[in-house]
């Protein structure tokens, strides 16, 4: 069962503004080279462009009643905080590792 598209698109509205608030403070430093900044940056950005999916989502759930638009999505979120987690993994081990 889909959820409330209404309420569904407006929450992701005002967590779109928060994330993008997040992200533009942080856009700066997207390139520096600790595991911690990488991971902040990537979490706002990820954070922002998953919230852009779901208001999609909860405009096309007006039309479309049914829980896969949601499933969809929902995949694609993961595989995008996946690949943010391998990257701040890589950064991670080349700040722990001894070699130069």
């Amino acid at each position: 069962m889909p959820p409330p598209p209404g309420a569904l698109t407006i929450t992701a509205i005002g967590a779109l503004l928060v994330n993008l608030t997040a992200a533009f403070l942080l856009v700066r430093h997207r390139h520096h080279r600790g595991s911690l900044t990488k991971a902040a940056w990537l979490s706002a950005r990820n954070d922002a462009l998953a919230d852009l999916a779901i208001i999609a989502v909860g405009i096309l759930t007006f039309w479309f009643a049914t829980g896969w638009l949601d499933i969809i999505v929902d995949a694609g979120i993961g595989l995008l905080n996946a690949d943010a987690a391998r990257a701040v993994w890589m950064a991670a081990r080349a700040e722990t590792d001894p070699t130069p």
